[in-house]
């Protein structure tokens, strides 16, 4: 360990500590979380030549299907492929933590610093994590976070390190790539990337203030105010398109596979009118309001893990800049973005458990703040940074600190683990094995049939797991039962179920209507669920 690069350390750490949170991972038998099995149903889809949306009905974005598609062909049958996109996701959420970190140990007089960041990233990844709204791995919330954490490095590397130097803009450009990943997974965390254009804004109206100051006293620097000038104006129009750019450019494949394939109008209609016009409550503004701070209260109490540090970091950002050892847009950067992100989380007024999991981002700031300490403490020297550089550039470390990083290393990692075993929600699921999990047994009743690729529908609720392990490819465009507002969801079903046109009916506590007119039910049992008892019935095409 003691030459580890940060992006194999930082793999190596989300690969331990998920395996286990999340129920994708080989120490739990099956992920049995619906939304997870309706992704997977869908990425499976896409692999079989289907359409998101026109062939298979769900509203999450195409670039989450794509990469459950690409966790389908890893494992057919088992979440061991999402495992695999998981760390990989995971491991870039920690390298981006790492060099959050990182930018408040640079130049440190003392080196052992450097070797801070080391500790308090796995431990970091822990605390996100293990929090409550993780849930049980696999979202999509899960899946964007990479895009919202290298985000936040790019806004506070340039406040940290440059500003109020101009804002490069290949920085923006790669925020707009960021950005468009977001909206391709979910659109409803792109509330983070408005709040980092209004960042974007000030650091142009700011810089362009700086330069107007420093032309008219001698290059001499002089205090940034805030003012709205041509200068600025002009520079952040054009900040605006390369972050569009940017955002284009990720959504083109999608848009081009999509028209490609006749299936565009199902796109924007499903993915975006029915989530942004049906899909979200009807609420008078101020109700709206009141209820969104008290979900976003309530979310912050549940999930400590993450809030408590991005609070404590906060505090901290506040005092190093109050004490004129960091800038006040340091600050603001992350209290903007948050509060767009959990704005644009929450307006809709739906309040689910997992919902809030990309403030998970802003846990770094404790850590920050933590790792500031020491290194304004021990002081700071130029010629530290020029040493930095070169060891970044050659991809090693010194070799004074490379066995204490190897030690902080490893005890983040420990402490990682065991702290992941108290606090996660999931542990406790260990204990099943496959022949304790309903969808097991009655993968092995239609196996029994000797059907040869047999078709099922799934009502009643969201995809309950049967298509993943019996690997069946639905038939039915609303292969699992909606909670949106569509009648066409109840209706198609029921004429399935009416006209016999699947070979399996998975139905869950309660009996469909005209199920025994071409059905009768091989299979009950019941299943404890997230503290509530469901029971699930299989039925059998009879005629």
């Amino acid at each position: 360990m003691r030459h580890i690069t940060e992006g194999t350390f930082c793999l190596l750490a989300a690969a331990v500590i998920l395996a286990v949170c999340s129920r994708s991972s080989f120490l739990y038998a099956f992920n049995n979380w619906d939304d997870a099995n309706s992704y997977f149903t869908v990425g499976k889809g896409i692999m079989n030549g289907l359409m998101p949306y026109r062939d298979l009905f769900d509203q999450k974005g195409p670039l989450l299907y794509f990469l459950y598609g690409i966790a389908y062909l890893i494992s057919h049958t088992t979440f061991r492929g999402v495992y695999v996109i998981e760390v990989l996701c995971g491991a870039a959420d920690l390298l981006a933590v790492f060099r959050i970190i990182s930018l408040y140990t640079e130049g440190a007089a003392a080196p052992f610093c450097k070797a801070i960041p080391y500790l308090l990233t796995p431990v970091t990844g822990m605390l996100m994590f293990s929090s409550r709204s993780f849930y049980w791995g696999g979202s999509a919330e899960e899946m964007l976070l990479p895009s919202l954490l290298w985000g936040l490095y790019l806004l506070m590397r340039y406040f940290k390190k440059l500003y109020p130097a101009p804002l490069p803009d290949r920085t923006v450009f790669a925020a707009g790539i960021l950005a468009g990943c977001v909206f391709l997974i979910k659109f409803n965390s792109l509330g983070f990337y408005f709040g980092f254009m209004v960042m974007v804004l000030i650091a142009d109206l700011t810089e362009a203030q700086q330069s107007e100051e420093n032309g008219s006293n001698g290059g001499c620097r002089s205090r940034s105010k805030l003012r709205f000038t041509v200068a600025g104006i002009k520079r952040f129009l054009r900040h605006c398109g390369f972050f569009l750019s940017g955002m284009f450019l990720s959504a083109l494949p999608w848009i081009l596979f999509f028209a490609i394939r006749g299936a565009l109008y199902d796109l924007f209609h499903v993915y975006i009118y029915l989530n942004a016009f049906v899909y979200s409550e009807k609420l008078p503004f101020a109700e709206r309001l009141y209820r969104m701070l008290r979900i976003i209260y309530a979310h912050m109490r549940s999930n400590w893990q993450y809030s408590c540090p991005a609070a404590l970091g906060l505090v901290l950002l506040f005092v190093r800049a109050a004490a004129k050892k960091g800038k006040w847009t340091e600050l603001a950067a992350p209290v903007m973005t948050g509060g767009f992100l959990l704005t644009g989380i929450f307006i809709g007024g739906v309040e689910l458990l997992y919902y809030p999991f990309p403030a998970a981002a802003f846990a770094c700031l404790g850590a920050a703040g933590i790792a500031a300490l020491p290194a304004d403490a021990s002081g700071r020297g130029s010629a530290d940074l020029g040493v930095e550089k070169t060891e970044k550039k050659a991809g090693r470390m010194d070799s004074r600190i490379a066995g204490l990083a190897a030690a902080f290393g490893a005890a983040g990692i420990g402490i990682g683990v065991l702290c992941a075993l108290l606090l996660s929600m999931n542990v406790h699921f260990m204990k099943y094995e496959k022949d304790d999990l309903w969808m097991y047994h009655f993968r092995d009743r239609i196996a029994e049939s000797g059907i040869k690729a047999p078709t099922l529908l799934n009502v009643n609720c969201f995809d309950a797991g049967l298509y993943t392990v019996a690997d069946i490819l639905p038939t039915c465009r609303f292969f699992q039962t909606q909670t949106i507002k569509l009648d066409d969801v109840a209706l198609t079903q029921q004429a399935f179920i009416d006209e016999g046109r699947t070979d399996f009916v998975l139905s869950r506590d309660h009996e469909p209507q005209n199920i025994g007119r071409h059905y009768r039910k091989i299979a009950e049992e019941v299943m404890e669920q997230s503290e509530n008892t469901y029971v699930y019935y299989l039925y059998e095409k009879a005629d």
